[in-house]
């Protein structure tokens, strides 16, 4: 197979270049490690007290409809315990009652909103006042500080016109930044218990994303005069993104009228740019090494990378793994650096790390350690801190561990696959020139490790290269390369089932295939794609499995080139797969020469179409070192390669054009001294940003887009 236009890998960045890197480690147990946050912090629990931040109806209101409801909303989440007609009460002060008194009612909670619902009609032309008293909590048991009491006064009868929308803000032909806060106003005051998820939906390119991103709702708040509702995402609006919020019929004013009917509005974001490169760490001993980075769902992120721990050969780590933490909402944005691999292994070498995060803010770190053998181990950075290393694979029961691919679900179920040299099914001993592929999961809701699983022992050969990936809810691919028999292979993992009893394989007879890598999007459709010596032509080919006929027949399509350029001989390598999460749209990038020029090239899988578009150049290039391909759930897709000595980008948004649209065209991130260091990392966060990390001389080096 002709491979001179591209330099190898080395081994650790072909395993690690994974589209969904997440890992979630058994940490979570609470082992050793401080209780500090990652800049050393330690977190302190909530003594916060809360506060009332807006009722409905608003203080001094007068001509108020009597069949309202109504409500406080809370700053924070309360203890629905504390939250009753007791510590809410109506009262009449003056009015057409003979003598003020209390008003029966339900009072309910939900979403920080508390709501009292008249027993019956308010009375009319009557003077309220509602108090709410210290005797409300929040989950941590604080008191409001003091009794909150507000008042109205009531109309001569009933509201039954139902609220109508006046006005939006932003448009689908103007881009929105993405900090801008866009909103809806309504004709009149609107209940805000009725503003939640089931009568709110937000998509991106047509997929809901509300289960995308944790507190989505809470980016929506109604001002004091309950008329207009605003929307500010917890780290703002995705970038490139085209938005459609559908505000449902179940939305009332607060007399209970619903919205005559559903309404739809759309806007959409501007494109986001690479910043300037900035310099994370240095070290001038052997210099750090194998930068890698992961998102949440909030745009936070962590980088991770291995460099001689205190500066000095003498050390007795001469290695350890470094970790550094990105909060765009904080100032800085980069916190400090962290040394997280010798709390309680501190005699051995660790390197090869890689990070991940989920999307509720939990971040995980695995690394490789001397330790009784090549041994694999991890931390888990969760509420706001580092929890302590664990061990994930053991010598004695598995062998020589080589590095991990890892994959994780929404719920934070995670696979970690790694290649090993012991037959841990019988066999015994060390078998070099027959590795085997094994996973382990991790069990989020159990929280702990589950027995591994030798993936590739029904295959019967070596698993020589390997990948995985999952979907939203826990269903997994594992593919690896079997070096005895020529083929790539499959295995599926289903969700309360297991492993499967068979082994599907993806590549056709005839052709000799290399390196696969696996996307899943989320509702388990699959797509592998790898490299493939066809009668005497480099391909780039790809197997997709199709999720709507359930998994109990599962079955891949037959084997397709994707890289039918037209060019003979055709010399395609170096493929790499970014599938849209929420779609199935998907994007193969790979490295193409053509004569004497080299190029890169694309090609765009539509899921609602089941077909390929057909390959497009996009970029050229002269020496590539390593290429990385990612996408967010808003259909951005980022390419990021280094070409010599400087570090390059383009970006595309499924089903519009590359940027920079001209094919001569791209976009510098950064620099390299050292053409051979290999050493580069992509990872794209779901709000549009991305992180570009890479290695000059003694120096980890980063660039967001933003």
């Amino acid at each position: 197979m002709d491979r001179k236009q591209i330099k190898p890998f080395t081994a650790a960045i072909i395993i690690f270049c994974v589209l969904f890197l997440l890992i979630l480690v058994p940490g979570c147990e609470g082992g050793g490690g401080d209780s500090s946050d990652g800049d050393g912090n330690d977190e302190a629990e909530d003594t916060t007290p809360p506060t009332v931040v807006s009722v409905l109806p608003a203080d001094g209101s007068t001509d108020v409809a009597t069949n309202t409801a109504i409500s406080v909303t809370f700053s924070e989440d309360m203890d629905t315990t504390t939250i009753n007609d007791t510590t809410i009460t109506v009262s009449s002060s003056a009015g057409t009652l003979s003598a003020p008194r209390n008003l029966s009612g339900a009072v309910s909670y939900a979403n920080k909103v508390a709501t009292f619902t008249p027993a019956a009609a308010l009375p009319f032309s009557t003077t309220l006042s509602v108090t709410v008293t210290t005797a409300v909590t929040d989950l941590a048991g604080n008191a409001l500080v003091a009794a909150y009491v507000f008042a109205f006064s009531t109309g001569t009868g009933p509201d039954t016109t139902p609220p109508a929308i006046e006005d939006t803000s932003g448009d689908e032909d103007e881009d929105l930044d993405p900090d801008t806060v866009v909103s809806v106003a309504f004709s009149e005051p609107v209940d805000p218990a009725t503003l939640t998820a089931d009568n709110i939906e937000i998509s991106i390119r047509g997929c809901n994303i509300m289960e995308l991103i944790p507190g989505i709702m809470d980016g929506f708040k109604l001002d004091s005069s309950g008329t207009v509702l605003s929307f500010e995402p917890p780290d703002g609006l995705a970038r490139n993104a085209e938005y459609t919020v559908v505000l449902g019929t179940g939305i009332t004013d607060t007399a209970g009228n619903p919205l005559a009917s559903e309404f739809t509005w759309t806007f959409r974001t501007r494109a986001g740019t690479w910043g300037s490169p900035e310099t994370l760490y240095t070290e001038d001993i052997y210099g750090p090494a194998n930068p890698q980075a992961g998102f949440d769902a909030g745009g936070k992120a962590q980088v991770l990378w291995s460099a001689y721990y205190a500066g000095t050969r003498a050390s007795a780590v001469p290695y350890a793994t470094y970790s550094k933490r990105y909060d765009a909402s904080q100032s800085p944005a980069w916190g400090a650096d962290m040394t997280r691999s010798v709390d309680s292994y501190g005699s051995n070498t660790h390197t090869v790390p890689a990070v991940g995060s989920n999307r509720t803010g939990t971040a995980a770190a695995v690394w490789f350690s001397n330790w009784d053998g090549n041994e694999i181990f991890g931390d888990i950075f969760t509420s706001g801190e580092w929890t302590g290393e664990e061990q994930v694979s053991f010598y004695e029961e598995t062998g020589e561990a080589n590095p991990p691919a890892v994959a994780v679900d929404i719920p934070g179920n995670v696979f970690t696959a790694w290649r090993t040299t012991y037959d841990p099914d019988g066999a015994g001993g060390l078998l070099p020139e027959a590795p085997y592929l094994l996973v382990r999961r991790y069990d989020a809701e159990n929280g702990g490790l589950e027995d591994f699983v030798n993936v590739s022992s029904l295959d019967g050969g070596s698993a020589v290269q390997h990948d995985i990936a999952c979907d939203a809810d826990g269903n997994a691919v594992a593919v690896w390369f079997n070096g005895d028999d020529d083929y790539i292979a499959a295995r599926r993992y289903r969700n309360g089932d297991g492993w499967s009893d068979t082994v599907k394989r993806l590549s056709s007879t005839g052709s000799v295939p290399y390196g696969p890598r696996a996307g899943m999007d989320g509702n388990g459709n699959a797509i592998v794609v790898w490299e493939a010596e066809i009668s005497g032509n480099n391909r780039i080919c790809a197997n997709r499995f199709n999720a709507n006929d359930g998994w109990s027949g599962w079955d891949f399509s037959s084997q397709e080139i994707v890289s039918d350029t037209g060019f003979t001989p055709d010399k395609a390598s170096n493929p790499h797969i970014a599938v849209d999460f929420a779609s199935g749209d998907a994007v193969v990038v790979w490295c193409e020469q053509r004569g004497a020029d080299l190029a890169i090239y694309a090609n765009l899988y539509t899921a609602d179409a089941d077909s390929w578009t057909g390959a497009i150049d996009v970029a050229e290039y002269t020496d590539i070192v390593v290429m990385l391909t990612a996408c967010d759930f808003a259909g951005n897709v980022f390419i990021l390669w280094q070409d010599g000595e400087t570090v390059y980008a383009k970006t595309y948004r499924i089903g519009d054009e590359w940027t920079p649209s001209s094919f001569s065209s791209k976009q510098t991130v950064g620099s390299t001294v050292n053409e051979e260091d290999q050493f580069v990392h992509l990872r794209a966060g779901p709000n549009g940003r991305a992180i570009a990390v890479w290695i000059n001389g003694d120096s980890v080096e980063v660039n967001v887009f933003e």
